[in-house]
């Protein structure tokens, strides 16, 4: 035992110390006191990987030909071993049987494919660098070549043709051709990227267990109950209001979908019902130590915890075990719309470019019912027409005030779509729905970077890169080579900062409903006396939590709970997501950003460090979400630092960002249209409520957000969009008996070139002409005419001015 010990901390410690080495030389420390400030006194510093030579082709293709017949041999044995927990009745068909079982579980079945690949790809690489004795440091350098007989198993082989999408005005469903010359950056069902490669157990793709200086590290559920502890009604974020925390989750849904695992035939794992949970790869199980001050009343011991799904690397080279998005990885409104061909057509009408909509005469405009109750929430048995509901991401039910999001989002499209169809008839449906679609997906960047993340991130960090939208005018900052994927530790640790943020209650008609209570519940969404509209306005009304180590009990004791003391504990869970996807560890990310030492309050930092032996072990989560706010900010400098990075790739490496020129633009006209967004006047056009702040994410107790009514705000200016004629614009003053008046031709993408027929130009006599001075003045008036005509086309954008300047011009070289 005391060598296996010894072999975990020798090697743990060595991956530590050179992946900081692979990082500008970093160094790591060698503590005696658990003091924050031992973060950077040095001792020694970790020098560079040796230059190992690169394995030669025909060594690395030989050793993995041989390993594949036994790594396939291996993945069919453990698929019987899995069959067995399903034969037996461990695993459930029934995900509501599993402990509590969320949306969030809901994996696709592309995903199960393509993991069934990663984990070919996870096992080859194993013994690859077991045969060849590869270091672990050196893991992804020495293995970073494509392999024929690898290749041909790739699911990120077939490169989309792009040729369309080139010029398209519209992003495609999936993500793809965003990137002309990475094609595949951002698209649905990829992997996610990382900032520091990945810290496993073997290197490869054990989940971290085990401490710098041997033996295992804290339980990630002792950690949640000692140091995540419940957060009190007076640890609130003066400023600003619930729905800051609401949209978060919203805009977090856009943008990432984990993939976890699943058992035989899709069941729902039931880490917990084996009596060795560790023997199975899949699982995780978290456990629950036996003092436990809550858990221990119920006598349980484990909670369930599945790993997330292994997915090849995009390039398709052996290394490390990376984690899929089964999302696209860009700001497009995919929650609302889907990043699939199949979940866009279901979610449409397909008449009108309009979204389907559920609801009845009582609760109507509702998202369109989950009938089959995929999502497995939890129904009232006294009332059989109240649903869950269908969006574009499956995690839409996890609780109501979400479910109210995704409704306002889905009102507003279709709004934007009557507004264009009213306005071009001759639009077929499929311009409609792209169009509005473009439109909401630009509103949803612009709330984003205008509204939200200044109050997440503060001035400073805003300019420092580049956040900040325009005031008019075109962007032009579109970087071909700036990769927008999402971030593994954007996406396991630094953006789950929102966690922090829930309060207790979720106010609804003037009253608190627990947050436990609303969980997988859309009860409260088809109650007329409330609804959509009054959860929305508790949002706006309530205040949000302050990000700090604490977090609602709601939420480390009641998550998805379906039994009384069986609910989950998302600190937990987020500290073990850490370690099951390798996450960097908080020093190291710490060091990547720059961040000094003395960021957290004396005492957070000597309750967390003193559970750790080393606090080289701490996890990114609980020690990024527990750090002092930046300045203007709610978030400390470690998250702000990850999350700003991943947002600006997500600005400068997104060719549609809406702020853009190019073939897929906005007129200047609709982008300053689109500027005049806040989620205010969204809400205000989508409710029945009658005062909102100005600002959605701001108390209106603050001095400088106070209530709007709703009676003012109007529908977008869709005139911005007309396609064919302008009306006339005025004449010209009288220039020898003749004047001239022009209209404009609105051609711009999505205006189809028949559109307008006619003339830009309309000419006629003017002033007391004398009959024998009418003949002269017929012929010149056709004579520029002719003129017109042959050169109208340059005249598609002409003011009464440029008019006024070419009859001039006539008139001074033909005098009448």
């Amino acid at each position: 035992m005391e060598e296996r010990i010894m072999h975990y901390a020798i090697y743990s410690l060595l991956g530590v110390l050179l992946l900081l080495s692979c990082s500008k030389s970093l160094t790591l420390d060698k503590v005696v006191n658990p003091t924050e400030d031992s973060d950077t006194t040095l001792v020694q510093t970790a020098e560079k990987a040796p230059n190992q030579q690169i394995l030669k082709d025909a060594t690395l293709l030989k050793t993995v030909s041989d390993s594949l017949p036994i790594i396939e041999s291996r993945i069919k044995a453990a698929a019987k071993i899995e069959k067995s927990f399903f034969d037996s009745g461990i695993d459930h068909a029934d995900v509501r049987n599993t402990d509590f079982f969320g949306p969030h579980m809901l994996t696709s079945a592309k995903a199960v494919d393509i993991a069934s690949v990663g984990e070919l790809f996870s096992g080859v690489t194993k013994y690859a660098v077991e045969k060849l004795n590869i270091p672990r440091q050196s893991i992804d350098q020495q293995l970073s070549k494509r392999i024929g007989i690898l290749d041909e198993r790739c699911p990120f082989s077939n490169v989309p043709d792009c040729t369309r999408s080139a010029a398209s005005r519209y992003r495609t469903i999936d993500g793809s051709c965003n990137n002309l010359n990475n094609t595949l950056w951002g698209r649905s069902f990829t992997p996610f990227e990382r900032i520091l490669p990945a810290v496993y157990d073997n290197g490869v793709d054990e989940a971290r267990q085990t401490s710098v200086l041997g033996g295992p590290l804290p339980l990630a559920r002792k950690i949640s109950s000692q140091f995540h502890q419940t957060s009190l009604k007076d640890h609130f974020e003066p400023d600003l209001s619930h729905m800051n925390m609401e949209f978060g989750q919203f805009l977090s849904h856009d943008i990432q979908r984990n993939a976890l695992s699943t058992g035989t035939f899709g069941a729902a794992l039931d880490c917990c019902g084996s009596s060795e949970p560790e023997s199975r790869s899949k699982c995780l199980a978290i456990e629950i130590p036996a003092d436990d001050p809550y858990y221990s009343q119920f006598n349980r011991t484990c909670m369930n915890f599945v790993r997330a799904l292994p997915t090849p690397k995009l390039d398709c080279t052996l290394g490390q075990r990376q984690q899929l998005n089964q999302n696209t990885h860009y700001i497009d409104g995919s929650q609302i719309y889907g990043s699939d061909e199949q979940t866009s057509t279901s979610l449409r009408t397909l008449s009108g470019g309009t979204l389907k909509t559920g609801g009845d005469a009582t609760a109507p405009n509702l998202l369109p019912k989950d009938t089959n109750n995929a999502a497995n929430c939890i129904l009232p048995a006294s009332d059989a027409n109240v649903k869950c509901f269908l969006a574009g991401d499956v995690r839409v039910n996890q609780n109501s005030a979400l479910i109210s999001i995704h409704t306002i989002f889905m009102r507003e499209h279709n709004k934007i779509a009557a507004g264009l169809e009213a306005l071009n008839n001759g639009w077929s449906d499929q311009i409609i729905y792209d169009e509005a679609r473009k439109i909401v997906g630009a509103m949803l960047q612009h709330i984003t970077y205008k509204e939200y993340l200044p109050e997440i991130l503060g001035d400073a960090i805003m300019n420092k890169y580049g956040l900040k939208p325009l005031a008019n005018g075109y962007f032009n900052g579109y970087e071909s080579k700036m990769n927008p994927t999402i971030k593994n530790e954007f996406a396991a640790a630094a953006f789950r900062f929102g966690h922090s943020q829930v309060h207790d209650s979720l106010k609804y008609n003037n009253k608190a409903q627990y947050f436990k209570d609303v969980f997988l519940n859309p009860a409260i969404i088809y109650d007329t006396a409330g609804g959509v509209d009054s959860i929305t306005k508790g949002l706006t009304d309530s205040y949000s939590q302050k990000v700090d180590e604490r977090m609602s009990s709601h939420l480390t004791r009641h998550l998805f709970e379906r039994k009384a003391g069986f609910g989950g504990d998302l600190a937990a869970i987020n500290i073990q997501r850490g370690r099951d996807h390798g996450i960097p560890l908080y020093q190291q990310m710490k060091t990547i950003c720059n961040v000094s030492s003395n960021v957290h309050e004396p005492s957070v930092w000597n309750a967390l460090s003193s559970l750790y032996r080393n606090p080289s072990d701490i996890d990114l989560f609980s020690a990024g979400v527990s750090e002092k706010p930046v300045p203007g900010g709610i978030i400390g400098p470690t998250f702000a630092c990850i999350i700003a990075k991943q947002f600006e790739a997500l600005k400068k490496g997104d060719r549609y960002y809406y702020e853009n020129s190019g073939d897929q633009a906005f007129t200047l006209e609709q982008l300053d249209e689109i500027r005049q967004t806040t989620l205010s006047k969204v809400i205000c056009r989508n409710t029945g409520i009658s005062f909102v702040p100005t600002n959605a994410f701001i108390k209106d107790t603050n001095v400088r957000n106070q209530k709007m009514s709703c009676k003012g705000v109007s529908a977008i200016d869709y005139s911005k969009w007309k396609c064919g004629w302008s009306n006339w614009g005025t004449w010209t003053s009288c220039v020898n008996f003749i004047q001239v008046r022009l209209r404009t031709c609105k051609q711009q993408k999505p205006c189809a070139t028949d559109f307008c027929t006619g003339d830009v130009f309309e000419i006629q006599k003017c002033g007391s002409v004398r009959n024998v001075e009418m003949p002269q003045i017929e012929a010149k008036i056709e004579q520029l005419r002719a003129i017109l005509v042959t050169q109208q086309n340059n005249y598609d954008i002409m003011d009464v001015n440029t008019a006024q300047d070419i009859l001039q011009t006539f008139m001074h070289q033909n005098a009448v």
